[in-house]
């Protein structure tokens, strides 16, 4: 008889081959299987509900035209959520179920992701007692060395407002990021060995962070074209362009790269601060394309916007931020592939910033805001909030199958820098996705509770 792994591989195989009727046929198949003669769930509802779990996880790994995959997905969405509902298995089963509806693992954060097997995985039968423990081991220990990390930042940040006393008071409306970037930054990259690369991507991120408020809540039209102008010349000189309140700014970002500048130099790495540089230049043009655009009530056709959106979402950046410290695995040639701006990070760009224009778009008009892709669409199509929302929501899955199609080219750069690339894709996916600005800010404190501050309990 043919088993439910053997079936799949070979929906997968002559997907192309099976017309729409096959699949149908195939898939009631598969899921007859799941039921005895009375047409209730076998006994084995815990191996099949394993199985099945499997599936919906494998499903999000799909291309574009695997049609076969995104009917699987459906299926055992569909079949996944009656389970639940049912509440006919075991509450660590139903709990990790529940789990992957919400967020499947593909999409979720590495780091997180273990964290939350390790606790499914201790209520398995079969779970191997020793290997459990080291995971545990390994989770906690390099969480304490993270939990030291996040201490040094904070300490720098209040000895940076200390050096510079009118920093924080200048710059009130900045956002407080420092947590929450150093979050991003253990979900980018976690390992031990990049230390480096986490405190170096939460410093360039932060001084990002409040160029981004600046456009976004404080500046006028007209200090920020002078402050776009001096970040661009990037030069001490540019000093005197600016108002009062950004100079203080201005001196910092100068002062920290240079930093950056000496520490590489000893690295024989400056090239990858230089690189840096130009990125935050390019994403404060971004910035100021929009800030334009607000000022004169200009509401863009979606491509226009979109062609500004992918850098001002600053997925260069981000990358680039993180490339910095890696070390001798970022080379130069890591640093011109981010330049080509490769579909790869196009994607995972567009992606990202539709999932946090879905999110926030009635938030940030209500705060004054440029519009978002749901305002450009309706307008430019005169169509619903609603459809627009459904529509961007597909284009944003297939932005994911892009993703995955681009992770299995041959690439000039190693895998290990791919990853940080689709790891801007999971955060985003993880903390951004939820449709209101309060269930986002609960989903990204429980992010950070689990990456920075909750332990896995050794015992169970």
């Amino acid at each position: 008889m043919m088993t439910m792994p053997t079936t799949f591989t070979l929906l997968h195989l002559f997907s192309e081959c099976l017309d729409n009727m096959a699949k149908k046929f195939l898939l009631v198949y598969v899921s007859n299987k799941f039921k005895g003669n009375d047409g209730k769930q076998k006994a084995t509802l815990a191996n099949v509900a394993n199985a099945m779990l499997s599936l919906y996880e494998a499903s999000h790994l799909s291309f574009h035209g695997e049609d076969i995959l995104d009917e699987a997905l459906s299926f055992s969405k569909s079949w996944l959520e009656s389970l639940v509902k049912s509440q006919t298995i075991s509450p660590h089963l139903r709990q990790h179920i529940m789990n992957a509806l919400e967020q499947t693992y593909h999409r979720g954060i590495p780091r997180i992701e273990a964290r939350n097997y390790i606790s499914f995985y201790q209520h398995q039968d079969c779970h191997n007692e020793k290997l459990l423990k080291f995971a545990k081991l390994d989770f906690n220990r390099v969480q304490l060395l993270h939990q030291q990390e996040l201490k040094f930042l904070s300490r720098y940040i209040y000895i940076l407002c200390l050096k510079e006393s009118n920093l924080a008071s200048n710059y009130f409306y900045a956002r407080d990021r420092i947590v929450e970037l150093y979050s991003w930054a253990v979900s980018m990259l976690y390992g031990p060995h990049y230390a480096q690369a986490r405190r170096t991507f939460t410093q360039m991120m932060m001084m990002c962070v409040i160029v981004d408020d600046t456009y976004d809540a404080y500046g006028t039209y007209e200090e920020l074209q002078q402050f776009s102008k001096a970040i661009e010349r990037w030069n001490i000189d540019a000093l005197d362009l600016l108002p009062d309140y950004l100079k203080i700014f201005y001196q910092a970002l100068l002062d920290l790269f240079d930093e950056f500048d000496e520490e590489m130099t000893k690295e024989g790495r400056s090239f990858s601060v230089s690189y840096a540089k130009d990125l935050i230049i390019e994403v404060s043009n971004s910035y100021f394309v929009e800030a334009g655009w607000f000022d004169k009530g200009y509401v863009p056709p979606l491509e226009e916007y979109m062609s500004n959106a992918i850098i001002s979402v600053n997925g260069q950046a981000l990358a680039g931020s993180c490339f910095v410290g890696m070390g001798e695995v970022a080379g130069v040639e890591a640093f011109e592939w981010l330049k080509t701006k490769p579909k790869l990070l196009t994607s995972v760009s567009i992606l990202g910033r539709l999932i946090d224009d879905i999110m926030s778009c009635k938030g940030e008009q209500a705060r004054g805001h440029v519009a978002s892709a749901v305002e450009c669409c309706m307008k430019q199509y005169g169509v619903s909030e609603k459809e627009v929302i459904g529509d961007l929501k597909k284009r944003v899955a297939n932005e994911w199958k892009t993703v995955n199609e681009e992770c299995l080219r041959p690439f000039p750069v190693s895998m290990h820098l791919l990853q940080r690339v689709v790891n801007i894709a999971r955060i985003v996916d993880t903390m951004y996705k939820k449709i209101s600005a309060k269930r986002n800010a609960v989903a990204v404190e429980s992010s950070l509770s689990m990456l920075a501050a909750d332990s896995v309990s050794e015992y169970h």
